[in-house]
Order: structure tokens, then C-alpha cells, then sequence
């Protein structure tokens, strides 16, 4: 998913200043809210939406694309595959089946008599703070290359490795993008204007190598 946004202030600037220098400043300008940006973006997945993604592996699916010669357009690009249910912490259950089912295993002391285990339901934590328990058809086993998988098994007997949310989607959300705009656009403002500052100053702006 790509978001492009548009800024004010860089016409006005060339009318009144140096084409060039205003035209360096702008790119310089933009890709460091650019990268502002994805900071942003990745701040808010985890802690708005509260996905259980680390901070490491979330911002290697976001890209920022910097502008470049002539172009005054940066763009903060977030891809990816699906994330495999697996990543969430999943978790096996299992539970306790006692043979005696009255007396003292209604006083939830089943463990303290016979019985024996039975595999139960998946669990993930996928939304911090909540685990979700996944229906009957789900186990964990393991995939190729001998990573831990959680799969489901369809009606047919096929087995399917159970994923969820891309990276773009979760950016896409609209609480996500609507901050992201508003992250943007107030740290473009505060840079752009101690830019025009420096133009007004007569110190211009100067490219870093």
C-alpha cells in the first residue's frame, strides 16, 4: 500500500526564493518526514491497533522511497505476505479429562485424580493483552524447514498453514491512516518553516554529502 500526500508552502517558496535552493530544501524536507512518517506508522500499528509485532520486524516491511533529482514526491511504501498465525505466540492447549466427573473434580481438583490429557484448542495472542482460541480444526505441527506452524484442515483433509493481516492492511486501517496524515503534515510544517527562516535569513540551504 503506497500513501501519498500532498504539502503546502513549496510554490510559494519558489516564487520569493532561490528555485534551487528552495528546491533542495523541499527534497531534504521530505525525506525527513518521510521518515517521520514510517516511524509514525509503525508506532501506531503497535500501539493504536496494539498488533503483537515487534517493533524490528514491522519496520522492515515499510519502505520509504526518498525524493530524488527533480522529483519533490517521497513515498512510504508498506508490503508484505501475510503474517503466519504461528508468529503470534501460538500455543497448543490442552485439557484434563477425568474419569471421575462428579465429587471432587467439580470442585476444579480433576488434576489431583485419573484421568488422562487431550489435545485442545489453539491459542495466539494476536491483539496485545488477548488471547484468542482458535475452533478444533487448528493444531500446531511443523512446517518445511522445520519451523513451527499452526494449520487447518479442511473438510477434503487438505491442510492449510493459517495466516493473518498483511502489514499493508493494518496500515490501511482508517484510525492508522488518518494520524499518519496528521503526523505528516505537523512535522512537515515545523520543518519547512524553520527552512523558509533560514531563506529569509539569507542563509539558505545547504546540501549535507
Amino acid at each position: 500500500m503506497n500513501m501519498n500526500l500532498k504539502v503546502d508552502g513549496v510554490q510559494q517558496a519558489l516564487a520569493v526564493f532561490d528555485p534551487k535552493k528552495v528546491e533542495r530544501a523541499a527534497r531534504a524536507t521530505l525525506n525527513r518526514v518521510a521518515k517521520a512518517g514510517k516511524t509514525a506508522a509503525s508506532d501506531l500499528i503497535r500501539n493504536e491497533l496494539k498488533i503483537n509485532i515487534s517493533k524490528a520486524d514491522l519496520d522492515r516491511k515499510i519502505d520509504v522511497r526518498p525524493a530524488r533529482g527533480s522529483s519533490l514526491k517521497a513515498v512510504i511504501e508498506v508490503k508484505g505476505e501475510p503474517i503466519v498465525l504461528s508468529y503470534f505466540g501460538a500455543q497448543q492447549g490442552s485439557t484434563f479429562i477425568a474419569k471421575n466427573k462428579g465429587g471432587a473434580a467439580a470442585f476444579g481438583i480433576a488434576q489431583r485424580l485419573k484421568g488422562k490429557q487431550k489435545t485442545g484448542p489453539v491459542k495466539v495472542t494476536i491483539i496485545k493483552g488477548k488471547t484468542t482460541e482458535l475452533n478444533k480444526n487448528t493444531f500446531i505441527a511443523r512446517g518445511k524447514g522445520g519451523v513451527a506452524m499452526v494449520f487447518f484442515r479442511l473438510p477434503t483433509g487438505k491442510l492449510l498453514a493459517r495466516k493473518v493481516y498483511r502489514e499493508s492492511s493494518m496500515f490501511g486501517k482508517d484510525i492508522v491512516i488518518s494520524k499518519e496524515k496528521e503526523r505528516i503534515i505537523e512535522q512537515w510544517n515545523k520543518e519547512w518553516a524553520n527552512q523558509i527562516n533560514q531563506l529569509k535569513s539569507g542563509q539558505g540551504w545547504m546540501e549535507k554529502e
